[in-house]
């Protein structure tokens, strides 16, 4: 029986965890995710901030210019297992100009982030970054450029703003890349309209 229990103890202590937590946008939305896991995050339309911090949680706050009642029509979801997560933030009145989410991720995080309209904010993070968004700003704090191996930027009409890199261009279709072999992390970024800021 000892034996028994022995085994099952080490299966456990191996076995990723998986967590589901669902909350409403009226309430503070929080769940743990550790430090260096890959986290998704699908956002409906809305202004956006994404930002790091030296925590082992994920958690969003919700305000709206418009009632308060259409926050609780905005619902969160989290799934997780191991050291992966899939965030999403959906539902609500279809107008979006009122709607801000604030999300708090750790410092080290390897971000894949989807939007359809807003401005978004992506800071303090650490880690591979795959962003892409359909209308509206997007400002996304780099740190340090030689930290990434590969980066490919894209808008097809705006502006994008990159000094980290050396690049400023604006107008139609624009785009730029480069590597680095030394670097550790990826930045993928696309916008289909609007301005495209790295720092």
């Amino acid at each position: 029986m000892r034996a028994i229990l022995t085994f099952l103890s080490l299966i456990l202590a191996v076995a990723p965890v998986f967590a589901d937590t669902s909350g409403r946008c009226d309430q503070a939305f929080q769940t743990g995710f550790p430090a260096g896991g890959k986290l998704s995050i699908h956002v409906r339309p809305g202004d956006t901030d994404i930002s790091g911090a030296d925590v082992s949680t994920v958690r969003v706050t919700c305000t709206t210019s418009h009632t308060d009642e259409d926050l609780g029509r905005i619902s969160i979801h989290f799934h997780g297992g191991g050291g992966s997560g899939t965030l999403e933030i959906e539902g609500g009145s279809t107008n979006h100009s009122g709607a801000h989410f604030r999300i708090e991720v750790p410092r080290r995080s390897n971000l894949y982030v989807r939007s359809k309209a807003g401005d978004m904010k992506v800071f303090n993070v650490t880690g591979d970054k795959d962003i892409e968004l359909y209308a509206g700003d997007l400002q996304i704090g780099v740190g340090d450029p030689a930290d990434y191996r590969h980066v490919d930027v894209s808008l097809l009409a705006g502006n994008i703003v990159a000094s980290v890199f050396n690049v400023n261009k604006d107008g139609l279709f624009r785009s730029f890349s480069q590597d680095n072999p030394k670097g550790k992390y990826t930045l993928h970024a696309h916008l289909m309209a609007g301005d495209l800021t790295l720092r």
